[in-house]
């Protein structure tokens, strides 16, 4: 997989969400936030075997609307409907895909119209963890920014639904957990969000974390959630 390229795709998508005003209202989540950990931690290196790209929204009313759907057209983006009548978006670019997911609501409706964007995301458990508090901002450029979710809140997003992924994902998300782990541990800010968000944890996503950890052989992050 040529991650430069998708790297380049990622910038062009945020240079084009900064230039519309709306990049605040996305976040950068799943394997490809990894890559942006080098800017907190030089010496890491992300595994990132994937053609996903996927950002999370719906947190907030944003007070621009647009038509996200529409200028992705026009910008040459290739637009796919998944899952049939969920009407979920996928936006092809140079072979990858470009995904939008929320938190799961209480109608659990399959797809969710964020309408300040004019796109539908697909809502997923335990994803409401993810609060801008749980992100930090990365510039590209003077005019180019993206918010990426946290490694403290990765690790515990990933260990948290890694049991609803198919053996192929879920191996590919403790493969990255494990590479993110000796960083957190030798990072006391770091380390310090990711105990105090365990810690807000609801009783049964702990015992989901701790099944995950156990499976796994996390060792290291057993007594957190026991």
């Amino acid at each position: 997989m040529n991650n430069s390229l998708q790297l380049e795709e990622i910038k062009r998508f945020v240079s084009l969400l900064s230039q519309l005003k709306v990049n605040e209202d996305v976040i950068l989540i799943g394997s490809w936030a990894t890559y942006f950990y080098q800017s907190i931690w030089s010496k890491y290196q992300p595994i990132i075997r994937t053609t996903d790209i996927d950002f999370y929204t719906g947190f907030k009313v944003g007070s621009t609307q647009i038509n996200l759907l529409e200028i992705l057209k026009q910008n040459n983006y290739k637009v796919d409907v998944k899952n049939g009548s969920y009407h979920q978006f996928i936006f092809n670019t140079q072979g990858f895909e470009i995904e939008f997911v929320t938190h799961l609501r209480r109608d659990q409706k399959p797809s969710f119209l964020v309408k300040n964007l004019n796109i539908k995301a697909v809502p997923l458990p335990h994803h409401e963890k993810i609060t801008l508090d749980q992100t930090f901002v990365y510039q590209f450029d003077i005019k180019s920014s993206i918010r990426i979710i946290r490694p403290s809140l990765y690790v515990v997003l990933k260990l948290l639904i890694n049991g609803n992924r198919s053996k192929e994902k879920g191996g590919k998300d403790l493969e990255s957990i494990k590479s993110i782990i000796p960083f957190l541990l030798d990072d006391d800010a770091e380390w310090a969000v990711f105990t105090k968000t365990v810690k807000q944890l609801a009783s049964k996503q702990r015992s989901i974390c701790l099944k995950t950890v156990q499976n796994a052989n996390l060792i290291e992050l057993n007594e957190y959630f026991i």
